[in-house]
Order: structure tokens, then C-alpha cells, then sequence
């Protein structure tokens, strides 16, 4: 599934909640269930709320709740970690915090620890954070897109006093998206909005594979704008054909053709090391002079593009680069443990378009004191054992 974010009017954690609800009305039950398990006061409540202005209709979500919350990152980070919400959830909702702890951490100056939330410290806050937190993990196969976020102007009142917009943190989280200004006056991203976002680290470029629409979710802001409606939409999205259309990725590519195949082993191996990189290929080329040279080619998640690229001229003595963006296209893959002659073995399953399942036993396995007939006879059998009982996911589908 594709779930694609368009901060319309702009995006924080209310909104984010409120578009999901309203594209999967599921959910409300989800998080209501969730909540009687954070040992919260007693004085707190949660709402949906249908509603509609001049343009369209969509979903509030509204806290109930008197109080100050809790301040301090290290009691936020206890509040949620003492909760019985299931642990997976738990930590992307510490994660998301994290998130916005660095970031104040780093425009005020101070450690980690002692980051003291304001805004965010209230109790609608901190409920922002672990609904979406559960919500993240309730689509935790899914891929994630966003469009052109748009940054507001002007300034806010906050407990610092009057702020530029977008506030401080925002800005520092906000780093490397895709913003654009419309002169607009207001907060259109909010701290937690713009950690929420930064957590996720979806995709910014939407792919050109045909997908099929499937819903819309449209979350309602308390802020009123001019000539706009302040809502944060989503659109989910199903691939055709059984694949995954919408995995974007950068392919890096330069040629070496002066550094010995011993250093260059060892500097290939200090990139694939990098976090984003995704695969590295190497292969011969002629080069000018006809030189013989290594064209080496690498496959990085798009976020990770600039990191890689400075690691791929550190240690290589290539003078250049190229890159672009790619989609690519890719089964959906798990891996299992299938028990055969008292040994466990992993196990790659694909759900091919023809609704069948293939499998491959990872081959390292293989590799320890077996000739040739062996390793075909395990290969077999290690297939056949997995595949044995299961099911594709189109067919966990039907």
C-alpha cells in the first residue's frame, strides 16, 4: 500500500490523526481501544468529529483534557514506556519524540535530557504522538509519500514569547523536504506535524507506475486561512499487478581506472556499509585511452543520496559522479526459518503476480563443506519445505 500525505493547508499531529481516521474509519476504534491503556487522568477524552467547510467535508480529532502534561522529555519518554500499549508502538512513539527532542535539543542548546517540551508537553500533544505512533504501526508494510509542504509566515505566540513561523524546531526538522511559501500568514507545519514527518522520512517524488486509487482521508485544523481550507489530505493507493510500484531509489554510478583492486575492495566495502545503501555492483569497462576501467554502480534509498555520494569520493579516487532517481518495481518478500534434518535454514518467500509463491534458500547456507549435488539436493529440499503450507499474500488477501 501507498499512503500519500498532502499537507494541503499545512500538517500537525491532530491533522495527521484526523486524515487517517477519515480515510480508515477502522482506526477510530483502534486508537479508542489504545487509550485505556496509556493510564492517562481521568479527565481525558478523545474525539472524532465529522465536519465540513465551504470546500469539503473531512474529520477533526479533538483532545479533552485540563492539565499541563508532562514537560520533560525523560517523563514523556517514562509516561509512554510505563504505558500497556503493545511495545512496537511504544517505541515509534518514543522514536517520534526523540525526533523532536534533537531538534529542540539543538536550536536551544541543550542536552538530550533536558529537553523541556512546552507546546508539545500537553496532554493533546503527547496523545498526538502515540496515536500516530499506533497508527504508523498499524501500516507498518506500508510506503510512505508526501508533496510540497508549505512553510507559513509571520509569527506565533508561544510560551517564548512571539516566534518566527515556521518555529524553530520545525525549521531544523523540516531540513532537506520539499517546502514552498504562498504567502500565507500562519503555522502551517507544527512541531509535532513536522516530527511525524521526519520519523516517517517518506518519499517526495511521486513514481510514474499506474496505481489504483483506493481511499481519501481528509483531517480538519483548528486555524482558519484565507482563499484555503486548513486540512492535511491522504490518499492511499494499491499497486497493480502484485508489485510494488512505488519504490523509489538513486543510482549512483563513476568509473575508477587508477586505484589497485585491494584498496578499492576495501573502500567498496566501507560504502555498502553506509546506512541507505541498498546494493553495489561492480563490473569492467573501457575507459578514455582505452584504459581498461571498474564502472561501479549504487542502488541508495533517495534520503540517503548526498551521504553516500560524499562517502563514494572519499574512498574512491574517482573525480566525479552520476546520479538520478529510478523506480523500480519489487515483489513482495518475507523471510522465514524452515526446520529440515534438525537444522533451521532461512528461507527468501516472493509473492509473484501469477498468485503463486517462490522461494530461495539463502545461499551462505549452503555454502559449508557440501559439493555441488549436495547443495542442489538441499537447495530442494529447504524450498520445497518452506513453500509447503503456505500461502501468497494475494491469497491472504482474498
Amino acid at each position: 500500500m501507498q499512503i500519500h500525505i498532502e499537507p494541503v493547508g499545512g500538517l500537525s499531529g491532530d491533522m495527521f490523526i484526523a486524515a487517517m481516521v477519515d480515510a480508515f474509519p477502522e482506526l477510530q476504534k483502534v486508537l479508542k481501544k489504545n487509550l485505556q491503556f496509556l493510564k492517562l487522568p481521568r479527565f481525558m477524552d478523545v474525539t472524532f468529529e465529522k465536519t465540513k467547510n465551504r470546500q469539503m467535508d473531512g474529520m477533526r480529532f479533538i483532545v479533552s483534557a485540563s492539565g499541563s502534561g508532562l514537560s520533560k522529555y525523560s517523563e514523556i519518554k517514562k509516561f509512554i514506556d510505563d504505558s500497556d500499549i503493545e511495545p512496537a508502538t511504544k517505541i515509534r512513539a518514543i522514536d517520534i519524540f526523540e525526533v523532536l527532542a534533537i531538534a529542540e535539543s539543538r536550536v536551544h542548546g541543550v542536552e538530550m535530557n533536558d529537553v523541556a517540551f512546552h507546546e508539545v508537553g500537553n496532554w493533546d500533544s503527547i496523545i498526538d504522538i502515540v496515536f500516530a505512533g499506533i497508527i504508523i504501526e498499524y501500516f507498518a508494510d506500508a510506503n510512505w509519500s508526501v508533496g510540497p509542504i508549505p512553510l507559513g509566515e509571520g509569527l506565533v505566540d508561544s510560551q517564548h514569547g512571539l516566534i518566527p513561523v515556521p518555529a524553530p524546531a520545525t525549521t531544523f526538522l523540516l531540513k532537506a523536504f520539499s517546502v514552498y511559501r504562498d504567502g500565507i500568514k500562519g503555522e502551517r507545519v507544527t512541531p509535532t506535524g513536522a516530527a511525524i514527518l521526519k520519523y516517517l522520512s517518506p518519499s517526495q517524488i511521486s513514481g510514474l507506475t499506474p496505481m489504483k486509487l483506493e481511499s481519501t482521508g481528509v483531517g480538519f485544523g483548528t486555524k482558519i486561512f484565507e482563499n484555503i481550507s486548513n486540512i492535511t489530505r491522504i490518499l492511499t493507493f494499491s499497486y497493480l499487478g502484485g508489485w510494488d510500484g512505488e519504490n523509489l531509489i538513486s543510482v549512483i554510478r563513476f568509473d575508477v581506472d587508477d586505484q589497485s583492486p585491494e584498496d578499492l575492495a576495501l573502500g567498496l566495502d566501507n560504502i555498502r556499509r553506509n546506512e541507505g545503501v541498498l546494493d553495489l555492483v561492480q563490473f569492467s569497462a573501457i575507459g578514455k585511452k582505452s584504459r581498461m576501467s571498474i564502472r561501479i554502480e549504487v542502488l541508495t534509498k533517495p534520503q540517503a543520496t548526498n551521504a553516500v555520494i560524499e562517502e563514494c569520493l572519499k574512498q574512491t579516487n574517482t573525480l566525479g559522479v552520476r546520479w538520478c532517481l529510478e523506480n523500480r518495481s519489487t515483489l513482495g518478500r518475507q523471510e522465514i526459518k524452515t526446520k529440515v534434518d534438525g537444522k533451521e535454514w532461512s528461507v527468501k518467500l516472493a509473492n509473484r503476480p501469477t498468485n503463486t509463491l517462490s522461494a530461495k534458500v539463502e545461499a551462505d547456507e549452503l555454502a559449508a563443506g557440501m559439493n555441488f549435488r549436495e547443495r542442489e539436493g538441499h537447495r530442494a529440499t529447504v524450498e520445497k519445505n518452506a513453500l509447503r503450507g503456505r500461502k501468497s499474500g494475494n491469497e491472504r488477501r482474498k
